[in-house]
């Protein structure tokens, strides 16, 4: 194509301008100022209007401050007006652009306002609740122009709640639900903001109860809660467990977005309304259905993964934010952790199989997270999780049961090769969290770790390194990279433990980290050069160590 240039807002296809150039800059500058009044003309005429709001997204960020504080009101509207006429989609992701981009300019801050208080809110709201860009405009008012949707506060509270009980929200609806609270407040330090928060916060703690109450209400278990307190939200006989897992997880998540966005200080939260919910889901588990009928049963059953999983997340948030606040509860945690990787022990050939595996993989990083941020008290009575973790890495389920009393000489032979099979993409995920999992516990646990399961691990990675180094084409999980990573990075835990009982791997290490520098993925290649440098000093101090023969005479 022939290259066309654009004068006095007219476009000249042979390339050549009719005028004489007389200095670069100032042909770029009328060449911009022509090209942007040739968009805005294209935005003003309706037949061209989607043509004009396709190009903006190229626009937006070339122009400069005057240029955008001149247009950017105007280009709102524009955006606004589309949405009657065309698809509504790229009308909305440039209105996010210029809402966010706005927000760095204080001359714009009484015009912008206006139009989101009169024309977004007063008129386009309500074409926006089927479309997650609208709800990112909407998320993006709140944090940038609260002020302005003072007055919309109820109906917005009342679109998200309608979008909710519907299906599974987007991020952005939870998101605003979760900053309603800032909303007419003076920022997140206000007395009234900490009310407000709190008081929305304890409410859908009350309605994540009231959809457990309904779930598990023929269930068995002893109930430390009140039952008339929460209302009722499945009218019928038959429970819909899809209706309230939508629910459950669409209000956790405005519960995670709460404590993520707009949290105000981990004083204002009660811990025990927290687990209270925690608790109340996490405690039910297949064991616990006996008195239920064989079809009631079966859909609880299979709907149960899923609602732990969103509990785990719930509480791995809520750890996050509240951390060290969270000391008392400590045990509690680490019990219901336990509680729920034992729960998804099954076959493969389980139907639920693979929801358990994801179950156990958000269980693991939970407690991760726990160790990580509360430090040593993170292993207290964690060893069943440990022996659980250990399962994972090995590929082998009989490996930890074993492990403890086989020999320290850790040959591999072609039937253990076969052990690391795995044909479901999740093991990999599982893999890697177990590893990790596996590093924090040695880490804190020291040399209170049990000599027996200090070694059982000890012969478990050295089995694991051993056979990925002796086999030419790797199975899953160790043909990823990643995996390969943390086990080496687990073997370098073991190797800096100090167990009074049962001496570190020291000389095996030297010589797997050798073997190491060929891996193919430099990452894991660079860490084993980096490892076998730290092991070597560990080797030669164990050397100087040992006293002179006259010091030892001298002694004697």
């Amino acid at each position: 194509m022939s290259p066309t240039n654009i004068t006095n807002g007219h476009v000249n296809p042979g390339g050549k301008s009719k005028r004489k150039n007389h200095g670069k800059s100032k042909v770029t500058s009328k060449g911009h100022l022509s090209k942007l009044q040739q968009l805005s003309n294209i935005l003003y005429l309706e037949k061209t209007r989607m043509k004009g709001i396709m190009f903006m997204p190229t626009e937006i960020p070339a122009l400069s401050k005057e240029k955008f504080i001149r247009n950017c009101v105007k280009w709102m509207h524009i955006c606004c007006s589309a949405g009657d006429y065309y698809d509504t989609s790229p009308a909305l992701n440039n209105l996010q652009a210029l809402i966010e981009k706005s927000a760095e300019y204080s001359e714009l801050n009484g015009s912008v306002s206006h139009f989101l208080r009169v024309k977004f809110f007063g008129q386009f709201f309500k074409h926006f609740y089927s479309f997650e860009e609208g709800w990112k405009c909407a998320e993006l008012c709140l944090k940038y122009y609260k002020g302005s949707c003072s007055a919309y506060q109820e109906r917005l509270r009342q679109a998200a709640i309608s979008e909710i009980e519907k299906n599974i929200v987007s991020t952005s609806v939870a998101r605003v639900y979760a900053l309603l609270p800032i909303i007419g407040e003076s920022g997140n330090d206000g007395v009234n903001y900490t009310n407000k928060w709190k008081n929305q916060f304890e409410d859908i703690l009350i309605t994540c109860n009231s959809i457990l109450h309904d779930l598990f209400k023929d269930v068995v278990e002893s109930q430390t809660y009140d039952d008339n307190a929460y209302q009722q939200y499945c009218n019928a006989e038959d429970i819909d467990e899809l209706f309230l897992y939508k629910l459950f997880y669409n209000y956790c998540s405005v519960l995670q977005f709460m404590l993520l966005c707009s949290f105000p200080a981990p004083k204002n939260i009660i811990p025990q309304k927290v687990f209270n919910v925690v608790c109340r889901c996490l405690n039910v588990t297949s064991k616990t259905l006996g008195n239920l009928d064989t079809a009631q049963k079966i859909r609880l059953a299979n709907a149960l993964p899923q609602f732990h999983i969103v509990a785990n997340s719930l509480l791995k948030e809520f750890i996050v934010t509240c951390r060290a606040n969270l000391l008392p509860y400590s045990l509690l945690i680490t019990k219901l952790m336990n509680q729920c990787v034992q729960s998804t022990q099954t076959d493969s050939s389980d139907l639920l199989y693979h929801s358990y595996l994801s179950l156990r993989f958000s269980a693991f990083e939970t407690w991760r997270k726990w160790a990580l941020v509360s430090n040593s008290t993170g292993a207290l009575g964690s060893h069943n999780l440990a022996v659980m973790a250990l399962n994972e890495i090995s590929g082998d389920n009989e490996t930890s049961k074993t492990a403890g009393a086989s020999s320290c000489n850790p040959e591999v032979t072609t039937q253990d090769a076969g052990n690391c099979k795995v044909n479901h993409p999740l093991q990999k995920k599982l893999c890697l969290s177990a590893l990790r999992v596996l590093q924090v516990y040695i880490r804190d646990a020291g040399a209170t770790l049990p000599a027996d399961q200090f070694k059982a691990i000890q012969i478990c990675v050295v089995k694991c390194i051993l056979r990925i180094q002796r086999t030419s084409s790797m199975n899953s999980p160790y043909s990823s990279s990643e995996c390969r990573y943390e086990l080496y990075s687990l073997l370098t835990e073991l190797v800096n433990c100090q167990n009074s009982k049962w001496g570190s791997p020291v000389n095996w290490a030297v010589d797997l980290f050798k073997k190491g520098l060929y891996d193919s993925a430099s990452k894991v290649s660079s860490f084993c050069c980096s490892a076998l440098r730290n092991v070597q000093n560990i080797v030669d101090q164990e050397v100087i160590r040992i006293p002179p023969l006259e010091e030892t005479m001298q002694t004697d």
